[in-house]
């Protein structure tokens, strides 16, 4: 960090049109960024470097190089998150009916300028109360806490591999 700098994320959801990707994703930006990184909102930047590139390609630029200025985004690493809860349901625990509520995420944490993986993962956590509302709260926030401590060491470990040349830099 003292030689490069703090680096950037961009966080975006893995299908952005479905709104519980789009809100764990805000929610992963916000958990990293109280880390102390420089989280972004991946789908706000690539908006506005959309609206640049179709600018571009109006002036005269090449369709394909827009194409691959659009996928390349300001940032050192993209984190995509899909997020899929499960209905919750009902169960007995020792005759105490308790709600069960489930998150399935999958992170897939990449180098933003060359499109490489780093890592990829699925976690699932599971929370149960007898407040259907406190089971699903419950199990989003662990969901929130499990994904940001993962994809924080992911990033921390390449960080420290590209500044220590154990694994090469890709200079455009």
């Amino acid at each position: 960090v003292m030689e490069y700098g703090m680096p950037i994320i961009a966080v975006e959801p893995e299908r952005p049109t479905s709104v519980e990707d789009r809100r764990m994703s805000r929610e992963l930006q916000a958990a990293l960024a109280s880390a102390g990184l420089r989280a972004v909102d991946g789908t706000a930047l690539r908006e506005s470097r959309r609206t640049v590139v179709d600018e571009a390609v109006d002036r005269g630029l090449d369709g394909q190089v827009a194409r691959e200025t659009l996928d390349h985004l300001d940032a050192d690493f993209l984190a995509r998150i899909e997020n899929r809860p499960t209905a919750s349901r009902l169960e007995s625990v020792y005759g105490v009916e308790l709600h069960l509520a489930e998150r399935t995420c999958s992170v897939t944490l990449l180098r933003a300028q060359v499109d490489s993986v780093v890592v990829s993962w699925q976690d699932t956590t599971q929370r149960r109360s007898r407040s259907r509302g406190a089971a699903e709260q419950d199990a989003e926030a662990n969901a929130i806490s499990s994904v940001a401590t993962s994809l924080l060491a992911a990033i921390a470990s390449e960080w420290i591999a590209l500044a220590s040349d154990t694994r090469p830099w890709i200079v455009e």
